[in-house]
């Protein structure tokens, strides 16, 4: 099962077609031929040269003539220099020597099924993201009593081939598609491929290529920004608690120094109670009880007896202490260990934020290249069509030259004429008499003959 594609539209780069520079998303190493190749311009001089010669040699006025046919085009508001179809066969059981074969011959007979659209290239891609595909660039020639003989229109080039536009029907450019799309069709039957038809509601409405990519390159440069955006929302909120930690931990620090202080004191304290109990220990008597069991009970004064129970009630104090700084510092490798988290965490965002950052001035700065691109391409057309108009003009130029050259034979010619004019004039009496004595004398002779 595969889906086909024919896409119709008026915006095309044949540079980018020829691979003369290469973009980011065209993979150098890939596969792409060139099938046909004739710059539009070319194109333009062989499709309507003639008819623009014609048109030009039958106007008087100057401001009606047309220099240049493709510029005339170019600036009209109503007319396309070219048109381009994009036609695909998509699919993972389509293979790529059937796909080939397919838009291979759908190319070659072009201009057979469509005889009013000259293509003026054809392009095989499979160096690009996704299914190889074919970029076919056509001219539209339609033939007019007005204006020149033979000109560009879509509209009218398409009625000549029978398809026109007409109430409670498509355009006749979707007719136009809609033919091409049946043909694709039947070549992917030819080759037992079957196609599958998606309902009105799946169709996507058609952008031509130039446009659907800007829009993505578009798309992914404002999801980039949000993404950026997020992570930067993200990390004000981690420097707060960060900071917030921070301070934290600059106080359980100087906890850390109090209580290392007071633990010392007490540690000083319990060892001089611990030395106290030693002694008191010593000089305490021990007497016999019960000789039968071998007892002895140890006896003290009062006065020692309270200092054992002081001793013992700051022992409990002691390990009070030693647990609550025990605990402390757990509480502060917690915090540490919390703390690390959060810069690690920070750290990731940050380069995130930055592989971002670095993403968008990729697409900004291809964005970029591709309109420079553009306007080279332009600047090249517009130069090609400039030496073309030079041309002319050296041969208008050199024809002038003849005429001029002509024109000064033909006033010589005409001031000895005129010479001659003057010398027939002040000799024209003179002859007229000469010519009346003549018919005199041959009337006098012919009366004596008589």
């Amino acid at each position: 099962m595969a889906t086909i594609a024919v896409h119709n539209g008026h915006s095309f780069s044949q540079g980018h077609n020829r691979r003369d520079y290469i973009e980011d998303h065209i993979d150098a190493d890939g596969v792409h031929e060139v099938w046909k190749d004739i710059p539009i311009v070319q194109a333009y001089n062989d499709l309507f040269g003639e008819a623009l010669n014609d048109y030009n040699s039958r106007q008087t006025r100057e401001d009606r003539k047309i220099a240049s046919y493709y510029q005339h085009v170019k600036r009209s508001k109503t007319l396309h220099t070219g048109y381009e179809l994009v036609i695909g066969v998509y699919g993972d059981e389509v293979s790529n020597e059937d796909r080939y074969d397919i838009l291979r011959k759908f190319y070659s007979t072009w201009e057979e099924r469509n005889p009013t659209l000259a293509c003026i290239g054809a392009y095989y891609h499979a160096d690009e993201e996704g299914a190889p595909h074919l970029h076919l660039d056509y001219v539209p020639v339609a033939h007019s009593s007005r204006g020149l003989r033979t000109q560009t229109s879509l509209k009218k080039a398409l009625k000549e081939m029978g398809l026109v536009t007409s109430k409670g029907k498509s355009t006749a450019q979707v007719q136009m598609e809609q033919q091409n799309r049946d043909y694709l069709e039947e070549l992917c039957r030819e080759h037992g491929i079957e196609v599958a038809h998606t309902t009105g509601e799946q169709k996507k409405e058609h952008v031509d290529t130039l446009t659907y990519k800007a829009q993505r390159d578009l798309e992914t440069a404002q999801k980039a920004v949000e993404r950026c955006e997020m992570q930067l929302t993200d990390l004000e909120k981690q420097a707060v608690v960060a900071t917030e930690n921070l301070e934290r931990v600059h106080e359980l620090e100087s906890e850390i120094v109090r209580a290392s202080d007071s633990y010392e004191a007490i540690r000083a304290h319990r060892d001089r109670d611990t030395v106290a109990l030693e002694t008191a220990f010593a000089e305490a008597r021990t007497v016999p009880i019960g000789r039968h069991r071998g007892q002895k009970q140890v006896t003290m004064d009062e006065s020692m007896y309270e200092r054992l129970q002081a001793l013992i009630a700051r022992s409990a104090m002691y390990e009070k202490a030693y647990e609550a700084v025990k605990g402390l510092g757990s509480r502060i490798q917690a915090i540490l260990s919390q703390a690390r988290e959060y810069y690690q965490k920070a750290r990731k965002a940050l380069d995130e934020a930055e592989t971002a950052r670095r993403e968008a001035d990729e697409i900004i700065s291809r964005r970029r290249y591709n309109v420079e691109k553009q306007k080279l391409d332009r600047l090249q057309t517009d130069a090609e069509i400039m030496s073309h108009r030079v041309d002319a003009l050296k041969q208008q130029h050199d024809a002038l030259m003849s005429d001029v050259a002509d024109l000064e034979n033909t006033r010589d010619k005409a001031e000895l004429s005129r010479y001659e004019r003057q010398y027939l004039d002040r000799h024209k009496a003179e002859f007229q008499r000469f010519v009346d004595a003549q018919k005199e004398r041959d009337r006098w002779g012919y009366d004596r003959e008589r």
